[in-house]
C-alpha cells in the first residue's frame, strides 16, 4: 500500500516539475527508477519543498505588486513572467 502511495507522488512530481521539462519524462522516469527508496523519497521531499517556496514567492510577489497600486493587467502578466521561470530553473542548482 505505501509503495502505491509512492508511485503516485513519485508520478505525480515527474509531471508537474521542473524535473520533466530539464531531462525530459522519459530520463526523468529512468533517473528515478535508478534511485534506491531512501533517495527516492528524499527526491520527492526536495522537490516538494521547492515547489512549496515558488508558490510563496509568488504569493509575496502578488502581494507586493498589490501594495504597489499596480493595474491588474500588470500583475497577471508579471506572474506569468514567474510562472515560466519557475519551469527552468538553473541546471547547476538542480542536482539528484
Amino acid at each position: 500500500m505505501k509503495n502505491l502511495d509512492l508511485k503516485k507522488r513519485t508520478k505525480k512530481i515527474i509531471e508537474s516539475l521542473p524535473l520533466e521539462n530539464q531531462l525530459g519524462i522519459e530520463s526523468a522516469k529512468r533517473v528515478l527508477m535508478g534511485l534506491e527508496r531512501d533517495e527516492l523519497e528524499i527526491t520527492i521531499i526536495y522537490l516538494m519543498a521547492r515547489e512549496e517556496v515558488y508558490r510563496q514567492m509568488i504569493s509575496q510577489l502578488k502581494a507586493k505588486l498589490a501594495q504597489k497600486g499596480i493595474t491588474t493587467d500588470l500583475s497577471k502578466g508579471e506572474t506569468k513572467m514567474i510562472k515560466k521561470r519557475e519551469i527552468t530553473p538553473n541546471a547547476d542548482k538542480f542536482t539528484l
